[in-house]
Parts: structure tokens; C-alpha cells; sequence
């Protein structure tokens, strides 16, 4: 049996599966909304769409902060996505 998933009621494009991931979203979700509305046809593709939510929290400047978990006790920082290749070449 598959549960229902709830539709963003703003971009029509994110969905969920229940109120309290939606809940949960919504600081990373605001901004992308708000740019989702304006694109049409809704076609985005996943990587730029990444990319887009990548860039937004670097911007953010919460790259130093925010933990993303890729198993139970291993995360990675958003700030080490970014490049340092400029801190090399001196």
C-alpha cells in the first residue's frame, strides 16, 4: 500500500510525505518556492535543481553550521561542497 503525499500548496512542484517533513522543509523549501512559481513549464532538471538548492544555502552563509548525514554518525558540512581551489595555488 503507498501512502499519500502531500503537493507544496505554493509552487505546485515539492512534494511530501506528511505535514511534519513539509514542516521540516519549509526554511530550505521558502526560497526555492518563491523561484518555482515563476518557472513554466514546471521541467527542472534534478542536477540544476541541486545545484540551485546548493548554492541558496551557501549563500545563506549557514555552509558551516548545517550538518547533511549520508548514514547514521557520517555527515559532511554544506561548506565542504565548495571549491578551495583557491586556497591551493598560493
Amino acid at each position: 500500500m503507498r501512502g499519500k503525499v502531500l503537493k507544496c500548496s505554493g509552487c505546485q512542484f515539492v512534494h511530501y510525505c506528511g505535514r511534519s517533513c513539509q514542516k521540516d522543509a519549509w526554511n530550505d523549501h521558502k526560497w526555492e518556492c518563491a523561484n518555482l512559481k515563476r518557472v513554466a513549464p514546471k521541467v527542472i532538471p534534478d542536477a540544476a535543481r541541486m545545484l540551485a538548492k546548493i548554492i541558496n544555502r551557501l549563500a545563506r552563509g549557514d555552509g558551516h553550521s548545517h550538518r547533511a548525514f549520508y548514514s547514521a554518525t557520517s555527515f559532511r558540512m554544506w561548506k565542504d561542497l565548495m571549491s578551495h581551489y583557491s586556497r591551493s595555488e598560493s
